[in-house]
């Protein structure tokens, strides 16, 4: 079977590649001014307030008070929310980098989790069990951005011709579950 009909020409000229960094053009968050002013006749604190309402979206007064509720004990509810702070993952704080260090993660794969989660230790640590794979493309782009290489990404694929394939088996799945058949 030739599959060289479908090979690929790369991106055209007029394409654009999405940033990989999706928080670039994430706006700041700001809490509902009405559901934290409620929240503060109750006895919250503002900071508290806005980190109910950043947690659940902004949506509604009883989710944030659930919410609330539920996080009392939290270390860091009183930290106020920092939304796309522009921190470098380089920057983040040494304290949880160790931490998660102590669970046996690098400090570059931490460094990563944090970038990608706000810098909450719990969420980084639940990201870096769900993106194992992400590891050898994060140095590779991390190696480019100390160089400074804005260059576009190379193509992935193979682009040698002729690309012939020969079908070797074939599965087929005939039963009422997938355990018979």
């Amino acid at each position: 079977m030739d599959m060289g009909a479908y090979l690929s020409s790369g991106p055209l000229p007029t394409e654009e590649f999405l940033p990989e960094d999706a928080a670039t053009g994430t706006p700041a968050f700001s809490a509902n001014i009405e559901l934290v002013q409620q929240l503060a006749s109750m006895g919250f604190s503002q900071v508290r307030c806005e980190n109910a309402l950043y947690a659940t979206g902004n949506s509604d007064l009883e989710s944030a008070m659930n919410w609330l509720l539920a996080h009392l004990d939290d270390p860091d509810i009183d930290k106020p929310v920092s939304v796309n702070s522009g921190v470098t993952p380089t920057e983040h704080d040494i304290e949880k980098i160790q931490q998660l260090g102590e669970m046996g993660i690098d400090a570059k794969q931490a460094s990563r989790a944090l970038s990608a989660t706000g810098g909450d230790v719990n969420r980084a640590l639940d990201w870096v069990f769900s993106h194992p794979e992400g590891s050898d493309d994060d140095n590779e782009m991390s190696t480019a951005q100390e160089t400074g290489s804005t260059a576009q990404p190379e193509t992935p694929g193979k682009t040698d011709l002729p690309a012939k394939y020969t079908l070797q088996s074939l599965v087929c799945h005939k039963g009422g579950s997938l355990h018979a058949g």
